[in-house]
């Protein structure tokens, strides 16, 4: 049933202009479709069909999910102190009493999790899967038949079918309940006293955390709440847990603006900050709008609560079930009808009609599959890969799409400095040197471009060049500027600023650039022909930073004067004046300096100290004490107006490198015809670049922002046909993977973050690795040991080995049983007799189904190999009808030559004519497993496995001698002629051919065999 839409009043928020109810043009606003078209929304949440016979669930947004994101952009699209209001909050924070009712008014600041379905309702609906129908019909037919056994065995795998779905259905109330558990942590709020109305600072637990709280972040905290952030100062904030992607993101203050009149994606916000994020550098001050289950990330736990969509095996067991059913269903009626009138025993023509069902379900089908899977997974846990739930085994055989992500598993997962360029875009070791010591000097919290810079750095052997120089000051980054500035000094010459930042916000503050050995003017041309160069590189996935340099030779005299000043002033006091430091020599002016000294023309004089080195960073002797003292003493500090006329040096361009084996396991997935489709958080063209890189084709590539603007239709068509989809939310990955499941794909996920455990629970397989999150983990049905797609290569073929012997097993046992049935038919409508009693009919579906224990151990046709193959009921009905009745032909001409030739023609003959049939019933039934395992011609172009090869031996040696064994004269069997034995033979090579020749046949009409 559809939830009632959840307004921000239902929350217990206060109205907020411009609130709507979810399912209104705001809520259609966040999803970004048009009313013109057909929107999800129209339909029940959680439903969204296309064209076809059969339709997979695509999930579209619950009214909880619109909520959440209706409010988090309003916040984000309105200014501070309009926030503020609709909260009914302040900037120095809630009182006491107004935080205690809020908590108890919205509860703790936790994510409930999600309530598991009752276990009578588990077992009720497991219990009418037709495939546990099939096997309480077979365990019902065992008890009348008093095989105690066989019921007891079928009544535990159905015991063991529930009993996995239960097993299910607790992971995934384990997988929310871990998701609460990650946001467990601390939060500085501000809290004003109940009398006095003064501000204080408090640290609580966050689970105390409510909305209308103004928190302080700090680095290396997680956010407590859904906030919109009042203040930032060079605030980044990890999201890797909701996006996937390693690098920070800056956050400011700012309001978030509309593009042509749609709203930003949420998750590209600057100025909110979500539940489960991580404060990585800088400070803040944020207002929560929404805790617990009113945020972001509770709407994953609220799809992980959900159940979990039929994959393309159970879908495909469902049909080949439900055949089977109908096919029952048909034909008993018949059997019973025909030989009822014949004999006029109706009793034993119901006993004979059940024995009949009997034989024509292949009971042994969960034991083959059962056996198929876990064999698949044992061979996959040798290649590195542990099997969490048996059918994704044969999932991963039937996959043609794979869905990854692009970090971690095309990449290495680490940001690597890959190029440092000139003006002319060669390779120069200027900038490679210049970034190395911003890098090396500066005192903030490093992020990974700065430990890939000092990693490079260091490889070129530049960390001893740190030794000569030592800073000054820094000018720390900020999102207005856009950079990060270090001024050192060096063993001559004036104090250097290097600056390191955005390329269009460097390069407008440079006047002229570095060519070789000299430095030319930065005309108007040669500025647009630089940032060409740089969009080139981020055209290319690169991301790139601007390096750029300048002297200060004015702080340099002032320091030099200084030390005249003080040298002095010493000499007055000692007789003896102090020797000049050579660092303190004024060289030749090339460049004007805007450092400010107290109580000159530069302005008031900053009251900052020159920072402290970093840790590890002090030496004991430096030789450039004196300058940094000088600078404190004469009152000269460093600003953003220092930044001007730098000479421009180069790029710094970095990448996630390929791995070394990702265009290797590129290419055999695509040799195996499964397609990669590359779902990402980052930019497209980033994720384009990888995807050169590793031979994946990018021909068709679309974003998250442009999926969302689609209809129902072109939404799964877009999806489909695009190979590179970047800027992608958790739940739009998730939608994405249903809209190709909707197109009768088989789908794989691989991801390993929380933001991809809504795909991993909506794809056919989900894929996951053991250095993924907890949730990742438990969504996925696959784990790898080893994040890599050569593992998952190895996977798929196992797969396919897996599917194409269980397909085996169900073609065999049905074409058989169908031919079987045929044959019952026309001996009942003609014959005084039963053919065979029911006792042997079961003895021989019996002997026929150990004969099939051994498939599981047979290979495969390299050419089965080669493409997915997955479930067709139309298939096997077309395989039933078209090779059945070929066993018929010959049962019918041996039913002739018993009755004419060897006069089993009368009630008291029936022994000789059903121990006939039967032994000709074993030997071809046992002989048909080679000629239907492979499209190739039988022991002359393929052998089967040996298991194979002795089970059919022993099982037509047994059933040869079974009519002169003690159980042969149980059952009424009767000794056969010796010339029998000839026609036995020679109705055995004839069904051989005939079966070959129809395989030809059959192969050139359908253009395949299993």
């Amino acid at each position: 049933m559809a939830a009632a839409p959840v307004s921000l009043h239902d929350a217990g928020y206060s109205a907020l202009p411009g609130d709507e109810p979810a399912g209104s043009t705001a809520g259609a606003a966040y999803l970004g479709r048009r009313r013109s078209t057909l929107s999800p929304l129209s339909l029940p949440p959680g439903l969204q069909l296309s064209g076809g016979t059969e339709h997979v669930a695509v999930p579209i947004p619950s009214d909880h999910e619109a909520a959440v994101a209706q409010r988090l952009l309003w916040h984000a699209q309105h200014q501070v102190p309009a926030c503020l209001a609709s909260l009914q909050a302040s900037r120095e924070g809630l009182t006491e009493s107004e935080a205690a009712e809020r908590l108890r008014r919205h509860g703790p600041n936790a994510i409930a999790a999600h309530r598991p379905v009752a276990w009578y309702s588990v077992l009720w609906h497991s219990l009418w899967h037709p495939f546990n129908v099939i096997l309480l019909l077979l365990a019902g037919v065992s008890l009348i038949t008093a095989d105690l056994a066989a019921a007891t065995i079928m009544t535990v795998m159905v015991a063991a079918s529930k009993a996995l779905r239960f097993g299910q259905e607790l992971r995934s109330t384990v997988a929310a309940a871990r998701l609460a558990e990650m946001v467990h942590a601390q939060a500085t709020v501000l809290r004003r006293h109940d009398q006095t109305g003064l501000p204080a600072e408090f640290i609580i637990d966050q689970r105390l955390v409510v909305p209308g709280d103004c928190v302080r972040l700090y680095a290396g905290e997680m956010m407590p709440g859904d906030m919109r952030l009042m203040q930032a100062r060079d605030l980044f904030v990890g999201q890797a847990a909701l996006t996937g992607e390693a690098m920070p993101v800056e956050k400011t203050a700012r309001t978030a603006r509309c593009s042509g009149g749609a709203p930003p994606p949420l998750l590209e916000c600057r100025c909110l900050g979500l539940m489960g994020t991580h404060v990585v550098s800088g400070t803040g001050l944020g207002l929560v709008v929404a805790t617990g289950n009113s945020t972001y990330v509770s709407t994953l736990a609220e799809q992980l609560g959900r159940q979990k969509p039929p994959n393309a095996f159970q879908r495909g067991v469902k049909r080949v079930s439900w055949l089977l059913i109908a096919l029952m269903a048909a034909m008993v009626p018949l059997v019973v009808l025909s030989n009822g009138l014949m004999t006029g025993d109706w009793a034993q023509a119901a006993l004979f009609g059940i024995s009949v069902a009997v034989g024509l379900t292949p009971e042994m089908l969960p034991m083959v599959v059962n056996a198929n899977l876990a064999r698949g997974a044992v061979a996959m846990a040798k290649q590195r890969t542990i099997v969490k739930r048996l059918d994704a085994v044969q999932n991963l055989g039937a996959m043609d799409i794979l869905c990854t992500d692009k970090t971690g598993t095309l990449t290495q997962d680490q940001v690597v400095l890959t190029r440092w360029l000139d003006c002319r875009g060669a390779e120069s070791a200027p900038v490679l040197r210049y970034g190395f010591l911003n890098a090396f000097f500066q005192t903030g919290s490093r992020n990974l471009l700065d430990a890939a810079i000092l990693d490079s750095g260091k490889a070129a052997g530049l960390e001893g060049e740190a030794v000569h120089y030592e800073r000054l000051d820094e000018l720390p980054f900020d999102f207005v500027r856009r950079r990060l500035s270090v001024v050192l000094q060096g063993e001559g010459g004036p104090p250097l600023l290097v600056c390191k930042g955005a390329v269009e916000e460097t390069l407008a503050l440079c006047s002229c650039a570095e060519t070789g050995e000299e430095s030319l003017p930065l005309e108007e041309s040669a500025r647009q022909a630089l940032l060409d160069l740089g969009q080139r590189l981020n055209n290319d996935g690169l991301r790139v930073l601007a390096v750029a340099v300048r002297e200060l030779p004015s702080v340099a005299e002032a320091l030099a004067a200084a030390a005249i000043a003080d040298g002095s002033r010493s000499g007055a006091a000692s007789g003896n004046a102090s020797p000049r430091s050579p660092l303190l020599e004024t060289p030749s002016p090339v460049a004007g300096g805007t450092g400010k000294l107290a109580g000159g023309d530069g302005g008031e004089a900053s009251q900052r100290s020159p920072p402290t080195p970093p840790a590890g960073r002090q030496r004991a002797a430096s030789p450039f004490a004196g300058s940094v003292a000088s600078l404190a003493s004469i009152g000269v500090s460093f600003s953003a107006e220092d930044e001007a006329d730098m000479r421009f040096v180069g790029f710094l361009a970095f990448l996630d490198p390929p791995k070394e084996t990702a265009r290797q396991a590129v290419a055999e997935l695509r040799a195996k015809s499964v397609a990669l489709k590359v779902l990402t958080g980052d930019s497209a063209e980033v994720a384009c670049h990888v995807c050169r890189q590793v031979g994946i084709p990018a021909f068709a590539v679309t974003t998250g922002p442009e999926l969302a603007k689609l209809g129902a239709a072109e939404y799964v068509d877009a999806a489909r046909r695009a190979t590179v989809i970047g800027r992608l939310t958790p739940a739009q990955k998730a939608r994405v993977v249903a809209a190709l499941k909707d197109a009768r794909h088989t789908v794989g996920f691989l991801g390993d973050g929380i933001n991809d455990a809504p795909a991993l629970r909506t794809a056919d397989v989900g894929i996951s690795v053991d250095s993924g999150s907890d949730i990742a983990k438990d969504a996925a049905d696959v784990i790898l040991l080893e994040k890599s797609l050569l593992v998952l290569g190895h996977g798929v073929v196992q797969g396919r080995i897996t599917h194409g012997n269980t397909i085996k097993y169900i073609k065999m046992a049905a074409s058989s049983n169908f031919g079987n049935v045929l044959s019952v038919l026309v001996a009942s409508a003609c014959l005084p007799f039963q053919p065979m009693r029911p006792i042997q009919l079961l003895t021989q579906n019996m002997l026929y189904d150990l004969s099939q224990t051994a498939i599981p151990f047979d290979t495969m046709d390299e050419s089965y190999l080669a493409v997915p193959r997955g479930w067709s009921a139309s298939s096997l009905l077309t395989f039933m009808l078209c090779i059945g009745p070929i066993s018929s032909i010959f049962d019918i001409a041996t039913f002739a030559l018993l009755w004419f030739v060897y006069g089993a023609n009368t009630p008291e003959r029936q022994a000789l004519f059903q121990t006939g049939w039967f032994t000709l019933g074993i030997v071809t039934q046992t002989m048909v497993v080679h000629l239907i395992r492979t499209a190739r011609i039988p022991f002359l172009q393929e052998v089967a496995a040996w298991p194979v090869v002795l089970a059919t031996l022993v099982v037509s040696a047994t059933g040869l001698a079974l009519p002169y064994t003690p159980v042969g004269r149980v059952e009424q069997m009767d000794g056969l002629p010796p010339s029998f034995y000839a026609w036995v033979a020679a109705t055995l090579a004839g069904y051989a051919l005939s079966v070959q020749l129809a395989k030809s046949l059959y192969c050139r009409i359908f253009h395949r065999w299993l």
